[in-house]
């Protein structure tokens, strides 16, 4: 049976590598909708991404919700550092002939899962504004949510300050919120993300295997290397939310442990991070599966073969 499934992102070339990595798998996923949110770029450029990216795969029948186009109390924090200022720099994507429901995403969610008659997984790769507002509006919706797979924290240390992966830095009362609801989820932080990274041998690969998806994948995770390199002491250009995908495709690449964790919102100078701990007294009333490990290389020739299933 396939998995209905809400896209909530931020695109992103990583965010784009997931979208590309679910349609690619019709046999898999059921996709509901797309939901964006502000976070590696404002959010009319993160709406235009999700539309293009749409335009690039061939599935303009995938419906794009517009949502949040900032934090829920804090200012807009952006990443054009690592995305470029349009969020998916290095990419010549075409100009998208569809355009935005008029739905907000926040109400999209919503009404999707109070009606849907199968449980509904949600895909976070971004900040979890959306969803939070979602879960604040009408609670009722948790009950329909088979679980939120997210990409999001860490168990050793941030990537936009020493303490917060960015996600969670973006939007941490949103995080808080959703983290803490008890709802089944999945935590794939940057513990686990920063082992999937490119290198020369697999941009080639994506850059010759003769199609424009493959192309255009090549040259967007080329842009931002020289970043995750020096900035992070990384091997190549980190592919983060492509691991939510991958996990829903082959759980077996990955390990997850039972953790408890709290997501710090008050605290300036921590703001954002991820306060993980394993011990059987913490996680007795609250626990999520955390990612521990993942098989890297499998992951990435996961990637590689869904991208080569596309036509021109």
């Amino acid at each position: 049976m396939r998995r209905p499934l809400i896209i909530d992102c931020d695109p992103g070339a990583d965010d784009a590598v997931l979208i590309l990595m679910a349609l690619a798998s019709p046999q898999d996923f059921d996709v509901l909708g797309i939901t964006t949110v502000s976070g590696n770029a404002p959010i009319h450029w993160i709406n235009k991404n999700a539309l293009k990216i749409l335009e690039l795969s061939k599935r303009t029948d995938v419906k794009v919700f517009g949502g949040c186009g900032r934090p829920i109390l804090r200012k807009p924090v952006y990443a054009a550092h690592v995305h470029g200022e349009s969020g998916i720099d290095g990419a010549s994507l075409p100009e998208p002939e569809s355009s935005i429901q008029p739905q907000h995403a926040v109400d999209f969610i919503i009404e999707t899962l109070l009606h849907s008659a199968q449980k509904v997984t949600l895909s976070v790769s971004g900040p979890m504004t959306n969803i939070a507002l979602a879960l604040i509006k009408e609670p009722d919706i948790a009950k329909n949510i088979e679980e939120i797979i997210f990409m999001g924290g860490s168990t050793n240390g941030g990537n936009i300050t020493a303490a917060a992966e960015f996600n969670f830095y973006v939007d941490p009362h949103a995080a808080y919120i959703v983290v803490s609801s008890g709802i089944p989820m999945r935590m794939i932080g940057l513990n686990v993300t920063h082992q999937l990274v490119t290198s020369e041998e697999r941009l080639r690969k994506l850059n010759s295997m003769g199609n424009e998806v493959g192309r255009q994948v090549a040259g967007m995770l080329t842009h931002g290397v020289d970043s995750d390199i020096t900035r992070l002491g990384l091997l190549g250009r980190s592919v983060h939310d492509a691991c939510i995908a991958a996990y829903m495709l082959r759980p077996d690449l990955f390990t997850f442990k039972k953790m408890n964790v709290i997501v710090d919102h008050s605290n300036e100078a921590s703001i954002g991070a991820s306060i993980v701990n394993e011990y059987p007294a913490h996680i007795q009333d609250h626990w999520i599966w955390v990612a521990d490990t993942i098989r890297a290389d499998q992951a990435f020739d996961l990637i590689i073969d869904l991208m080569r299933t596309y036509r021109d």
